[in-house]
């Protein structure tokens, strides 16, 4: 009767070797593919602003883009969604809308921000029905929001609400939106725009604010 003998210590190093090669061949396959989604998400993002921006102009409203993360503080569950709102108030209105959400108002006393809300009262903002703008969207499995900032903002943040508005005049707030598919952020796509002229640009970085 033949004995059994187990596997020799150099076919137990060509079998790792063969599949630390496949490894190889997959991992940028799937980095491409991932980082494929990464660029599709972002482009969607860049055309919901381009949108929002071009209707609001058209329109006479002022619109606004909500960006928001969310964390549940016992599952630790995050949860990345974003939608557009629209409102008939006039810009001003939505200059001082934009003051009070970037927490400009809160160098302010409590009497100067009293003569404010008398000639500029925060305009009403509902979820825009058409094209399914209102409508929250969630980033697909791997993808997430990772850095919100908006013009008067003093920092980026990495949790909770951001709110992006377009005037009927033709003016933006300056800002960058981080998307990432990599839980250590290390691959970036970096949505900016510009008050002025409304131009989105997307950057592999974020940049100094």
């Amino acid at each position: 009767m033949r004995s059994r003998r187990g596997f020799s210590l150099i076919e137990i190093l060509v079998v790792m070797a063969l599949i630390a090669g496949a490894l190889l061949l997959v991992r940028p396959l799937f980095y491409s593919l991932t980082g494929a989604k990464l660029s599709e998400e972002s482009n969607k993002l860049v055309r919901l602003i381009r949108g929002a921006y071009n209707k609001a102009v058209v329109s006479g409203q002022t619109f606004r883009l909500v960006l928001e993360i969310k964390v549940d503080k016992q599952t630790n569950q995050e949860t990345n969604t974003y939608w557009v709102e629209a409102s008939k108030e006039d810009a001003p209105a939505t200059q001082a809308a934009a003051e009070e959400d970037s927490g400009v108002w809160a160098s302010h006393d409590k009497e100067e921000k009293a003569k404010k809300e008398k000639y500029m009262k925060k305009p009403n903002f509902e979820k825009v029905k058409e094209s399914g703008w209102g409508r929250p969207h969630e980033f697909p499995k791997g993808i997430r929001l990772y850095g919100m900032w908006v013009e008067g903002m003093k920092e980026r943040l990495r949790e909770g609400t951001v709110y992006l508005y377009f005037s009927p005049m033709g003016y933006t707030q300056r800002s960058q939106i981080s998307l990432t598919d990599d839980p250590q952020a290390r691959s970036l796509k970096v949505i900016s725009t510009e008050p002025l002229t409304g131009e989105v640009s997307v950057k592999n970085e974020e940049t100094p604010l």
